[in-house]
């Protein structure tokens, strides 16, 4: 295409463009042309011109462009500008002025858009999508990239959106309400939750998806401001009402209290099935909230209109007396005046007031039920409704001892760890594991304490145990083996081995749990003497895992930094058993020996006293690696762990011999290059080891005029000590190879070994010396 066009002419190839569902090339051309195609006039254009049959996820991702003015290169093809190039600048101009362009501005917005031009063009675009193609369900991918950018358009999206496409779509394909998305948003309020609500309940095999319609219809709706007014506020036949007032809300309980005298199992289903303004269901557009002010009046509205539908229930019969019960027992309890009361009138009934020291055998209805159970049911009550300072105040900050503190903390016990078993979120802040918290104050806190720290800290990590289930916390407690979750987490979760410190305080805090060594009962077995093996033993397992996890993901460097810093621990018989039975450290530090560098490990970040040979410099520490492995290892183990020692050395012996000759190669040639010095003859150098305690062992072993090469491992007395019970599996090892090979060298004389080192000379031939 011809890359220049007047202005005129852009504007109608842009036209053009839209009319054909042309984004790439749109973008392009405004890519191109940003002072002529400005963003309200591509909006514009866009409003007016492009389909409304195209898909939402066809041009989302230009608006976003347009919003942020970042249009990104795009692969689109040659323009085909014919259409204009044939116009003269007259007529393109005259073509132009014709141009009747869909306005942006619009004083009847659902919300304040302070004239953002992408608000109000998500605003009308949405509804000309719904009103000329009928497409409503195309909105949510209109609006979804949005969310962020301006909150008030998630707003108008759970409260108005949402509830249409839910109503019409999802729950009433068949019945749905014939309105359009303007037609409803203009809607009073009374009207829409009645047309919410218009097929809520009318065939008694729906009553089950009563609680669904509440939840997922009613409640997104109440969270726009435009549904409530402050102040204030009433009429000919209600009373003034002081603070917020939701006319819709008043709605909703008018046709509950209509379902309980008429239909009064509905009405029963409802309360069963709905927690009340609290059960909401947003979908995906959680991080939508009401005032708290706003939260205490459908409270309070709610809890009253429960107890009258309770009243209204209009039979006599056994079946409607135990709805009504359900519906006064599912009621909002949320006074302190309302605990105590019904406390006071369940000890009544027990003894009909009578003195509790009294010798007179006891009368009341309840006279048979000792009081620690009417007490221990009502602190469970209290427990579960969230009740807590009111439970304190009642049975542990008080002169009275309604029953014994033992079974104060039994009980209080039993329900946290009710609470933490029905939680579905991890997240120690919400839900049943926020509950667990707060009702738990005890001294035996420690515990619980520990549970849910773990917890928590499994919240920031990815974890699926099964195939599309979440991670639960009650897994938590029922696994025989929790510390093996971090495995899975590890795999689930790149990169998070470099977490190492911190999973490690989760299997720590596991163990201070009690999720650890526990009997068939579920009953901690081990003593706090032990809790402090476990840990260790834990920490090392954790370690373990972490080293698997970097090299499978070839992070060599900091498999190796775990294993030198974490591993290298000196293992003796001195260590309690249970610290004994780590069976993961050594195993972890031959399989960090194992690795063989390859074009996909990570690079190091520094090298340095090391070779900077990266071959070199990697055998070296794998033979760190390997050391540490035949230090830990038990004695079993050793014959497979010096075959690949032994491997390495060869391998390193080898390519220092090929560093050394190329360095001579490299000298060589200098010398040769230099003045003078074509006569010269070649200098013999010594062997130079890699490595700081190579290069002390050299230094040592040539002031006593010794040149024989030495092994790149050498270890000191105190680790040779350290090393003391693999002596014997040694010596076996040797034996069985026809007597002693060149893995004893100076180990026997416990000075560490010389592995490839020449045999220590006889007592006789340093007696000739």
């Amino acid at each position: 295409m011809s890359l220049v066009l007047p202005p005129p002419k852009l504007v109608l190839l842009a036209v053009h463009l839209a009319i054909n569902a042309d984004i790439d090339n749109l973008a392009s051309l405004t890519s191109r042309y940003p002072i002529v195609l400005r963003k309200d006039l591509v909006l514009r254009i866009l409003l007016t011109y492009l389909p409304e049959t195209v898909n939402s996820s066809d041009y989302v991702l230009f608006i976003e462009e347009l919003s942020t003015g970042e249009i990104a290169d795009r692969q689109a093809g040659d323009i085909d500008c014919t259409i204009v190039e044939s116009l003269s600048d007259d007529d393109a101009i005259k073509r132009v002025r014709k141009l009747r362009l869909s306005p942006l501005a619009w004083d009847y917005a659902p919300f304040d858009t302070d004239g953002d031009p992408i608000t109000l063009f998500l605003l009308r675009r949405a509804h000309r999508v719904d009103e000329e193609a009928g497409l409503l369900t195309q909105v949510p991918d209109l609006l979804r990239p949005f969310l962020q950018y301006a909150p008030d358009i998630r707003v108008w999206t759970v409260s108005t959106v949402l509830p249409l496409i839910r109503r019409n779509y999802d729950y009433y394909p068949t019945d749905g309400a014939p309105c359009t998305l303007a037609e409803f948003q203009s809607l009073p309020d009374v009207t829409a939750v009645s047309a919410l609500l218009s097929q809520t309940g009318r065939r008694p095999g729906d009553y089950h998806l009563i609680g669904r319609d509440l939840r997922g219809l009613l409640m997104p709706w109440l969270h726009s401001n435009a549904r409530w007014r402050q102040g204030t506020t009433g009429s000919h036949d209600e009373p003034p009402v002081e603070g917020p007032y939701c006319q819709g809300w008043e709605r909703a309980l008018e046709w509950l209290l209509a379902q309980s005298g008429s239909n009064w199992r509905a009405a029963v289903a409802a309360v069963e099935q709905w927690g009340g303004a609290v059960d909401v269901d947003l979908g995906a557009y959680d991080a939508v909230w009401l005032s708290e002010e706003q939260q205490q009046y459908l409270d309070r509205r709610y809890a009253r209109a429960v107890l009258a539908c309770a009243y209204l229930v209009p039979e006599a019969t056994e079946e409607a007396l135990e709805g009504a019960h359900q519906m006064l027992r599912k009621a909002p309890r949320h006074e302190d005046k309302f605990w105590i009361e019904a406390r006071r009138q369940l000890l009544w009934l027990r003894s009909w007031g009578q003195d509790s020291s009294s010798d007179a055998p006891l009368v009341g209805i309840f006279a048979k039920v000792k009081a620690e159970v009417i007490e221990t049911e009502v602190l469970k009550s209290l427990l579960s409704s969230g009740r807590y300072s009111l439970a304190k105040l009642l049975y542990e900050d008080t002169h009275e001892t309604p029953f014994p503190a033992r079974l104060l903390q039994e009980t209080v016990i039993a329900a946290a760890l009710n609470a933490y078993d029905n939680a579905s979120n991890p997240n120690r802040t919400r839900g049943g594991l926020k509950k667990c918290d707060e009702m738990w104050s005890l001294p035996e806190r420690r515990r619980i304490e520990a549970l849910l720290r773990a917890t928590h800290a499994l919240s920031d990590y990815r974890l699926v145990l099964r195939q599309g289930e979440p991670f639960s916390p009650v897994v938590l407690r029922v696994h025989s083996d929790p510390i093996s979750i971090i495995a899975i987490l590890l795999e689930q979760n790149p990169k998070s081995y470099t977490q190492n410190q911190d999973l490690a305080e989760v299997g720590s805090n596991m163990i201070r749990a009690g999720l650890v060594n526990r009997d068939r009962r579920g009953l901690v077995t081990h003593t706090s003497e032990d809790e402090e093996a476990l840990i260790r033993t834990a920490e090392k397992r954790i370690t373990a895992m972490c080293i698997d996890a970097a090299l499978k993901e070839d992070d060599f460097e900091t498999a190796y930094s775990y294993v030198v810093n974490r591993l290298s621990g000196t293992a003796d018989g001195s260590v309690p058993a249970l610290d004994r039975e780590d069976t993961w450290s050594w195993k972890a530090a031959l399989q960090a020996g194992q690795y063989m560098r390859t074009t996909k490990t990570l690079r190091p970040t520094h090298l340095g006293n090391t070779s900077g040979n990266p071959d070199i410099r990697h055998l070296e520490q794998r033979i760190d690696c390997l050391s540490i492995a035949l230090r830990i290892a038990p004695p079993p183990q050793l014959q497979e762990i010096l075959k690949t020692f032994r491997r390495c050395e060869e391998q390193l012996d080898s390519a220092l011999k090929e560093e050394a000759a190329r360095e001579e190669d490299i000298d060589a040639a200098a010398d040769l290059g230099m003045p003078g010095g074509f006569d010269a003859a070649p200098i013999a150098r010594p062997h130079r080891p890699a490595g700081g305690q190579n290069r002390a062992a050299s230094t040592a072993a040539s002031k006593g005029g010794d040149e024989a090469p030495m092994s790149l491992f050498d270890l000191s007395r105190a680790t040779a000590r350290a090393a003391s019970r693999n002596f014997a599996a040694l010596s076996s090892l040797q034996q069985s190879a026809g007597g002693k090979g060149p893995y004893a060298g100076n180990m026997e004389a416990e000075e560490g070994w010389l592995i490839g080192a020449p045999a220590p000379q006889s007592e006789h031939h340093r007696r000739n010396d």
